[in-house]
């Protein structure tokens, strides 16, 4: 398959702006950016400052709410609790 000139970072995460299968078809640029920005690796270090930031301890039960429409985001949350021995 073909990575989608948005997907900056090439995960295979992000696919055409605008399909007949897109979830939200926009003009607004802004959505766009959010997603190009959660797969940036960046975002998991952020997310680990996060994680450390909140004095967390294996085993400790997380949870987390957010849109189903960045999936790297829940993707990204999970791993990393798995990783860090947290139950999500």
């Amino acid at each position: 398959n073909e990575i989608s000139p948005y997907d900056v970072y090439r995960t295979g995460l992000i696919g055409k702006k605008n399909s007949d299968i897109t979830t939200i078809q926009s003009t607004d640029d802004s959505f766009l950016e959010s997603k190009i920005a959660t797969t940036s690796p960046n975002f998991s270090a952020f997310v680990i400052d996060l994680f450390e930031e909140s004095n967390l301890q294996q085993g400790d039960t997380i949870a987390i709410t957010m849109t189903d429409l960045f999936l790297e985001q829940i993707l990204l949350f999970y791993l990393l609790a798995k990783q860090w021995r947290y139950i999500p």
